[in-house]
């Protein structure tokens, strides 16, 4: 991990996870070929793991000294609550776009959501500028 952040910086590493999590978003909207979709997201899931580790080391680098517990404590929480939630929301939008009484919203609802969610996430990652202590 140290290489690529002598190579690329933080901010640019997480943008890069959370543009190929963007991808994978895409992908689950685009194509039909469960093959290349399996192949390619074990791919996309390896730069997602880019995203937690700097994200993490971010919070350890700029965050004080007695902070930092706090900080990773709190990340670690919201962490846990979005692998909880995020499945239980995005599976009842997945659930109610499917097919009922005619109306047809696409089974793709929840991955456009969830792209979206990224989209705003990434634009922000792009934008923000990491303060230096």
């Amino acid at each position: 991990m140290k290489p690529l952040l002598r190579c690329f910086g933080e901010q640019p590493l997480i943008c890069l996870g959370l543009s190929t999590a963007l991808a994978s978003q895409i992908m689950y909207i685009s194509f039909t070929s469960h093959f290349i979709i399996m192949v390619v997201q074990n791919w996309v899931s390896g730069f997602n793991v880019l995203l937690g580790v700097c994200v993490s080391g971010l919070v350890s680098k700029y965050a004080r000294g007695d902070e930092q517990g706090f900080a990773l404590g709190t990340l670690a929480a919201v962490q846990s609550i979005v692998s909880v939630l995020g499945p239980a929301i995005f599976g009842g939008l997945y659930g109610w776009a499917a097919p009922k009484g005619g109306v047809i919203i696409g089974p793709h609802a929840a991955f456009e959501a969830s792209a979206l969610l990224t989209i705003m996430s990434l634009v922000a990652a792009i934008f923000y500028r990491i303060p230096h202590p």
